[in-house]
């Protein structure tokens, strides 16, 4: 849950999936809940620390890692990213991120369901 407004936003956080990458994301769904605005949801993938955002870094913009989903949403009702299959790798570290591209806004993201391959 956030609340603040663009262009000063920005919410995320990380997942580590275990040592060894062995996690491919290809399809987020979920159900979210908005107040005013616009906002992306990305997810971004990546195997070591150096880009991960942390408690230190004022912004998190995703350089050096790399981008999975990317997907715009506004106002209330459920999600689907679809399938996604072309050039996703395996990845230890997921950092999925909320940021408002418009407007203020005032959110909540209820449920979500990951889709992927273990190996």
């Amino acid at each position: 849950y956030s609340n603040g407004g663009y262009p000063n936003n920005d919410v995320w956080f990380t997942v580590d999936l275990g040592q060894e990458p062995s996690f491919r994301l290809t399809r987020l769904t979920g159900y979210a809940v908005w107040g005013t605005g616009n906002v992306n949801f990305q997810v971004y993938g990546d195997n070591g620390t150096t880009n991960l955002p942390d408690s230190n870094r004022g912004s998190f913009n995703g350089t050096g890692m790399n981008q999975i989903i990317s997907i715009g949403l506004s106002g209330t009702g459920s999600w689907d990213t679809g399938y996604q299959t072309s050039n996703i790798g395996f990845y230890r570290y997921l950092t999925f991120r909320i940021k408002a591209t418009s407007g203020s806004y005032d959110y909540g993201w209820n449920t979500t369901k990951w889709y992927g391959d273990y190996y």
